[in-house]
């Protein structure tokens, strides 16, 4: 199993890639949504870039996740060895704060993917795509990990594989088309929410006000979690635009994919001045600097809508 050099995928995505490209499918075809959905309350912080979820858009393309939940270790233990009997590819969603290997060891509980290529009596050999380490872990640890997940997140830990469910399905550019400009423009639903939140190129400037107040009015001790959520949660908005550079680069949107690279950089560039505040706990020009980098984005995102309406009129528009 080789390991995926993607490095704009989260560690789930990455495996969820990694699957594609083994089972013969072109994986730039599936990363296709540029959506932005944000809700922010109490603490609790909603921000997402798919309008469709995994266990939504995956068998529109012929494809299915199986995933299963454990709160028995022995059960964990032997399925992981069933899978691996049967030649069957598997990943793991556990607690990365076990795993030696990790920038978290010991120090933070986060659900981490990975997947297992081989097992013996004493280890397993793991293939981390995110962390770009191929190795062994020791039963024991994996043991340690088991129980932190069942602690520490209500859904335990799982085993999960992708598996061809029927013949594999191409979606449509104009269909992508015809949801992406939909969410561009705030009127597409998101499956894996309640609608309640903003979505679409107003998000923009919502996140913007409230990563304002937050670094503003909060004691920096106190807001340093929510801050480095929005900063994970960003740079996966960033991927986003990333991966859905290459997909408009297969239908030869040259200028769509160059203002979708840019978004990259822009929404990699106002997470990353979250990221220098974090450590550098300087407040001054902080709001300037991402003000600035949203005005950008928002530009960009207003262009890259009117390049996919082209593409979209190009093949005919929207049937009445």
């Amino acid at each position: 199993m080789q390991l995926n050099t993607n490095l704009n995928h989260s560690c789930f995505d990455i495996i969820i890639d990694s699957c594609l490209k083994r089972l013969g499918l072109n994986d730039s075809l599936f990363w296709n949504q540029v959506g932005l959905y944000y809700e922010q309350e109490k603490d609790t912080l909603k921000l997402i870039s798919s309008y469709r979820s995994y266990r939504e858009s995956l068998p529109r393309h012929g494809l299915l996740i199986e995933e299963k939940f454990y709160s028995s270790e022995e059960k964990f233990l032997a399925d992981i060895k069933k899978f691996l009997s049967k030649g069957i590819s598997i990943g793991l969603e556990i607690d990365a704060h076990e795993l030696p290997y990790c920038l978290c060891y010991q120090s933070l509980h986060l659900l981490h993917t990975f997947e297992i290529e081989s097992i013996n009596e004493n280890e397993l050999i793991v293939v981390d795509h995110y962390y770009r380490y191929k190795g062994s872990i020791e039963w024991e640890t994996l043991k340690k990990a088991f129980r932190s997940t069942l602690a520490h997140f209500p859904n335990g830990p799982s085993i999960f594989t992708v598996v061809k469910s029927e013949d594999v399905k191409i979606i449509t550019l104009k269909e992508c088309l015809i949801d992406n400009i939909r969410a561009l423009k705030g009127v597409k639903k998101y499956s894996n929410t309640d609608n309640s939140g903003v979505s679409g190129i107003k998000a923009i400037t919502a996140i913007e006000n409230d990563v304002i107040e937050i670094i503003k009015t909060q004691d920096v001790q106190n807001s340093m979690e929510l801050l480095s959520e929005y900063y994970n949660k960003l740079k996966e908005v960033a991927n986003s635009r990333y991966n859905f550079k290459a997909y408009l680069e297969v239908h030869n949107l040259k200028v769509a994919a160059e203002i979708s690279e840019t978004l990259f950089q822009n929404w990699m560039a106002f997470a990353n001045i979250i990221l220098r505040y974090l450590f550098l706990k300087d407040k001054s020009k902080v709001d300037e600097k991402l003000t600035t980098r949203a005005k950008k984005i928002k530009q960009n995102e207003l262009r890259l809508l009117e390049q996919l309406e082209n593409a979209l009129n190009s093949l005919g528009g929207i049937p009445e």
